[in-house]
């Protein structure tokens, strides 16, 4: 690009120019092209399903999907949507589904799990193992539990409501 300008100004002013003047076009040029040079793109993936009231956001950041969320918000008038609220302990309650192997109407538990000890030093991880893990002391702090959705899909589900690994779309 520093060729060209050169060869430009060279035809303007009738002469090559010299090395300060090509030294502060190169420097010209890289600032131009500096801001450029590291921009990124990455493409996120919405799924609106207005007919449920369903709002997915394909990220693996829970801060893009919040940034998504609200560029929704502006950019839609009267925009629906609303952060989704619980009114109970999300690990408490996957807890007691793997301890009792039962999930809320509609859902199964699945064969995946992660658990945490009270303590916070022990993390145990079931994969295609676990159909309710027993009682022998006080129960660990569920952090994932899988799950399966009306026997149509399954997925893992985590401690921040954050769902993961989905899979087998059946009829």
């Amino acid at each position: 690009m520093v060729k060209q300008r050169a060869e430009k100004l060279e035809e303007e002013e009738g002469f090559k120019p010299g090395r300060k003047r090509l030294k502060e076009l190169k420097e010209l040029v890289r600032d131009e092209l500096l801001p450029r040079a590291f921009s990124l793109s990455s493409d996120t993936r919405v799924w609106i399903d207005p007919v449920h009231g369903w709002l997915a956001v394909d990220t693996g950041s829970a801060n893009k999907a919040g940034e998504i969320f609200s560029l929704l918000v502006k950019a839609i008038d009267g925009f629906p949507g609303r952060s989704l609220k619980v009114t109970a302990s999300v690990p408490g309650e996957m807890t007691a589904w793997l301890s009792t192997g039962e999930a809320p109407v509609g859902f199964t538990v699945d064969q995946d799990a992660e658990l945490k000890a009270r303590d916070g030093k022990s993390t145990v991880r079931f994969a295609n193992s676990i159909a309710g893990t027993g009682r022998c002391g006080p129960p660990p702090n569920a952090r994932q539990a899988g799950a399966d959705l009306a026997s149509r899909i399954s997925f893992l589900l985590t401690d921040k409501l954050e769902i993961k690994r989905i899979g087998r779309w059946t009829s």
